[in-house]
């Protein structure tokens, strides 16, 4: 199998060496014929290759390993052929059938210059596309034979009803009649005959008026055995349905190979052809007369494929087609849909390689032919072709010259027929004259050179050859005439832009004297916040250096009303008149105004108050510089629990430290700050307590009592550790106090509220552990010893 050429290019065995490349590359080829796809790349993966390596491998041979790999799918293969074709409606499937795996679709091959093999294709469908239908009646033409059910009715004065079953020999059982022999006969014969000999018994059949009906039918049919050889996937004996043509007979068993004929389909009855078959008739949509319907144990044979040409370009149906004898050029441009209009027919040219009859030692193999198809139609002759003949169909020159073009602003632009429109005055009617905007000074005609590939422009005054008919000029082929509209020649859009404090800034076009309060109108006017004092123009300096501008400060004079709410109009307040106009500041092309916001607009800013206050919740500043003292007074004041000695004033994350008492109470400037924006107080209750913590023998909370020093709580916390060193003092308001012991002492007293933290000094960090002592002196004694000795041996040297 697959081994033979993997062994062959993998492993190169002695035995493989000592055979020829040629008796090699055929028996591989062989072997790769009888193997389906599935099957090759099973031995691909067997042999730890991937696809392209085996190809590699294969191609060392001569062998395109994938042809083999897309060629069509053969059908399962099991022990006994599987059944071809569906069996009648009534007949249940067999296991084997309900298991059977769907014939994969495939593609074939590609053949010469990238073209199919016509009609191949269609047998890479489903095989269930083309099977006979087993439902409905029998053909009245079906050939009953054994095996056969046939469902055998009488009623009227008699009523019988039999299921009866073709014997071996061809018989049939009635009661009444006896053995009817019926093999080999139509169904309608059939029916004829029996009731010709069941009106002997019930003459109701034959009587005017009948009183007795009878009727036949099929009840089930009978299988077929045939066998499909040659140039088939699995040549072989298959059992196919009895309505089974030999059409779909190929079909149910993937249908000829690439090597197979599509045309010369042969039927083997007995000792004879009875049959060829051209399937062509079938896939260009001819009459299927001859796809006569298979019997038991035909043999239908596909033999090697016939004469085989190409023909590509410009027909309907590229494709590689065989062709019978007799069949030659116009034959072939017909199976392939025809020519298309586009085609060229008096040059079909015909690659060929010169058939062995022909050959000539030293002549070359291929030649180039050149035929006048056209010629040989309308002489009602035909060109003969050979096997591998590659026919070219041309397309017709694509390039136009009966055409000019005219384009740009007219009403009708677009390719006009030259002669139809041979003058420029023609062409612009034609076209149904120009746009309102168009150019009437300048015009151009562009015009091929003599050589033509280069074009020249030759500009003309539009408006000269509208009124003066001699002013015309003469259009020749391919000319193209531009007529140019006045935005072509005009500057650009003019526009202005606004920016900053108005409702929809952006760019807007600018219109003759339009001014800045026109275009603060177009921006949808201020917003709340805009300042209506003033305003910003920007302007190219006419003149100027590049990239300078001129701004111009606007200040209001006197108020105009822009919608419901009194505003004031910005004006010009610039001495020069060029810029005041008629009072109204007149914008230029690419001004940009700028409104800016108003530094005194804000909207609301709020503080807020929480804890142990009349009326907590959010305030909002009343005024700009607003201090301590006023809000807590909007807020109620604190209540008869609080403790302003405890409050706390907070400002973007961090406590600034504030004296409430002096604040509220006091009124103590350096107290009582200005409150911002965010800013949160909260005023806690009374809280009795001092808290004592550290290096104490007792840390804890413990009753305030006024008038108590820091080492008054020290003592009530049952005295300092052996440890402590020093003591922090932390008052509510949010400042601290170090407290030293010892000679330096110090005893502050102590605040409701307050902490007292006993601390004490960390030791400091381990000295480095350096060299020992000895050992230094040893090392400065060596090197002293050493330059005594070098200033001795200098001093030697110099005597």
């Amino acid at each position: 199998m697959f081994s033979f050429i993997l062994s062959v290019s993998v492993f190169l065995s002695s035995s493989v060496r000592a055979q020829t490349r040629e008796a090699v590359k055929q028996q591989a080829e062989t072997q790769l014929q009888q193997m389906t796809p599935q099957q090759i790349e099973a031995k691909i993966k067997e042999y730890g290759l991937t696809k392209e390596q085996a190809e590699s491998k294969a191609s060392e041979l001569g062998i395109d390993l994938n042809t083999y790999l897309q060629q069509q799918s053969a059908p399962p293969t099991s022990t006994e052929p599987a059944p071809a074709e569906t069996t009648p409606k009534d007949t249940p499937p067999s296991e084997k059938q309900k298991k059977e795996e769907p014939v994969a679709v495939l593609q074939p091959p590609a053949g010469r210059a990238g073209l199919a093999f016509f009609g191949y294709d269609v047998f890479a469908q489903i095989p269930s596309a083309f099977e006979p239908t087993a439902a409905g009646p029998a053909d009245p033409e079906y050939i009953i034979g054994p095996g056969d059910v046939l469902r055998f009715a009488v009623w009227g004065q008699v009523e019988l009803q039999n299921e009866l079953t073709v014997d071996k020999e061809g018989r049939i059982f009635i009661p009444t009649v006896g053995q009817v022999m019926v093999s080999g006969q139509t169904l309608e014969s059939t029916y004829s005959k029996l009731k010709s000999q069941m009106s002997k018994s019930y003459s109701g059949l034959v009587s005017r008026p009948p009183t007795v009906w009878m009727d036949l039918t099929i009840a089930k049919l009978r299988p077929k055995r045939v066998f499909i050889m040659g140039e088939v996937p699995k040549p072989g004996g298959y059992t196919v349905s009895s309505y089974s043509t030999i059409f779909s007979s190929l079909y149910s068993v993937g249908g000829p190979t690439i090597r197979g004929s599509l045309r010369d389909v042969r039927v083997i009855r007995g000792d004879r052809t009875i049959a060829h078959v051209d399937l062509y008739n079938y896939l260009i949509g001819a009459d299927s007369t001859n796809d006569i319907r298979v019997q038991n144990n035909d043999i239908v044979f596909v033999p090697p494929r016939g004469r085989t040409v190409s023909v590509t370009r410009e027909v309907l149906r590229p494709a590689i087609y065989e062709l019978l004898p007799g069949e030659n050029l116009s034959k072939l441009i017909e199976y392939a849909g025809g020519a298309r209009s586009t085609a060229y027919l008096e040059r079909v040219q015909v690659d060929r390689i010169v058939p062995f009859r022909d050959r000539k030692p030293g002549d070359v193999e291929r030649r180039i032919i050149d035929v006048d198809f056209r010629g040989i139609l309308n002489a009602h002759k035909d060109y003969e072709l050979s096997d591998g003949d590659v026919v070219t169909v041309y397309s017709v020159f694509d390039d136009r010259m009966n055409l000019v073009t005219l384009r740009g602003a007219v009403l009708r632009p677009g390719q006009y027929q030259l002669e139809k429109t041979p003058s420029l005055r023609a062409l612009l009617d034609a076209a149904e004259g120009l746009q309102p905007r168009a150019y009437l000074e300048v015009a151009h005609l562009i015009r091929y050179n003599a050589d033509w590939l280069t074009r020249r422009i030759i500009p003309f005054e539009l408006r000269k050859v509208l009124s003066d008919p001699d002013a015309d000029w003469k259009l020749m082929p391919r000319d193209e005439v531009i007529v140019f509209s006045m935005e072509a020649v005009e500057v650009k859009e003019k526009f202005v832009s606004i920016s900053g404090e108005v409702k929809t800034p952006g760019r807007y076009p600018l219109a003759d004297k339009m001014t800045l309060d026109d275009l603060i109108l177009l921006a949808g006017g201020y917003t709340e916040a805009a300042d209506l004092v003033r305003a910003e123009v920007s302007r190219v300096v006419p003149g100027g250096i590049p990239g300078d501008s001129l701004v111009v400060i606007l200040h209001p004079n006197p108020p105009l009303v822009f919608n419901a709410q009194s505003r004031n109009t910005l004006r010009d307040t610039v001495s020069t008149e060029s810029l005041l106009g008629q009072g109204y500041f007149v914008l230029q092309n690419h001004d940009q105004v700028l409104i800016r916001p108003n530094p005194e607009y804000k909207l609301q800013q709020n503080v807020t108050i929480e804890g142990d206050i009349n009326y907590p919740g959010l305030y909002a500043i009343e005024k700009k510089g607003e201090r301590l003292s006023s809000l807590l007074t909007r807020a109620g004041g604190p209540t008869t629990t609080s403790y302003l000695g405890g409050a706390e004033l907070t400002r973007g994350g961090n406590r600034v430290f504030v004296n409430f008492d002096k604040a509220f109470f006091d009124k103590d400037p350096i107290h009582d700050v200005v409150v911002l924006p965010d800013d949160r107080i909260r005023v806690p209750p009374r809280p009795s307590t001092v808290l004592v913590t550290g290096e104490v023998n007792g840390a804890g909370l413990l009753s305030f009592i006024k008038g108590n020093s820091v080492s008054d709580y020290i003592n009530r916390a049952g005295g300092l550790t052996d440890s402590s060193d020093y003591a922090l003092l932390k008052y509510p308001t949010g400042e601290s106090r170090r407290v030293n012991f010892g000679f330096l002492r110090s005893d502050p007293e102590v605040t409701d509220g307050s902490s007292i933290y006993i601390l004490k000094v960390p030791p400091p960090p381990p000295a480095e552990k350096g060299e020992p002592a000895t050992a230094v002196i040893k090392d400065v004694f060596a090197i002293l010893m050493a330059a005594t000795t070098v200033a001795f041996i200098v001093w030697q040297v110099s005597q």
